[in-house]
C-alpha cells in the first residue's frame, strides 16, 4: 500500500512542499496536514510506533520517529543535529508512515487502538509483576 497520494508526493519531492528541507519542517508539515484532516492523518500512528518500539512511553510520534532513525543513540535528538543533511532522517517517517498507512488500510483503525490497548495492558501487567 502507498501513502496517500499528496504524502506521496512530499517525500518525493520535499524541496516543492518544504521551504526548508529537514526533520523539523517535515514534521510540522506532517503536523499540518494532520490538522488540515481534523487530526484523521496521523490517527493511531504513534501508538502504533510505540508497539513497534515494544516500549512504553508518551513521547510524541516526531520524536519516536528518531528513535528508529538512530536506534543506538543516548539522545536521538542530538543525533539529528549532527546529522549533514537529514534525507535519510526525512525518509524514515515516511517509511514508518506508508507501513502504518498499509496497516491502517488493512485492519482498520479501530483495530490498531485495540491491538496498542491490549498490548499497553500487558506491559502494565508485566511491570507490575515484576515490581517496577
Amino acid at each position: 500500500m502507498t501513502l496517500p497520494y499528496e504524502l506521496d508526493h512530499v517525500r518525493k519531492r520535499p524541496s516543492m512542499w518544504l521551504r526548508v528541507v529537514n526533520f523539523d519542517t517535515m514534521s510540522a508539515f506532517l503536523q499540518g496536514a494532520n490538522m488540515a484532516s481534523n487530526g484523521g492523518l496521523l490517527s493511531g500512528f504513534r501508538e502504533w510506533l510505540v508497539m513497534r518500539l515494544d516500549r512504553r512511553t508518551n513521547i510524541p510520534w516526531f520524536d519516536l520517529v528518531l528513535v528508529f532513525a538512530f536506534p543506538d543513540a543516548k539522545s536521538p535528538k542530538e543525533a539529528l543535529s549532527q546529522s549533514p543533511d537529514q534525507r535519510r532522517e526525512i525518509d524514515i517517517p515516511f517509511e514508518l508512515f506508508s507501513e502504518f498507512w498499509h496497516d491502517r488500510q488493512e485492519e482498520g483503525l479501530k483495530a490498531i487502538y485495540l491491538k496498542h490497548e491490549i498490548w499497553s495492558k500487558e506491559k502494565a501487567s508485566k511491570r507490575a509483576s515484576s515490581g517496577d
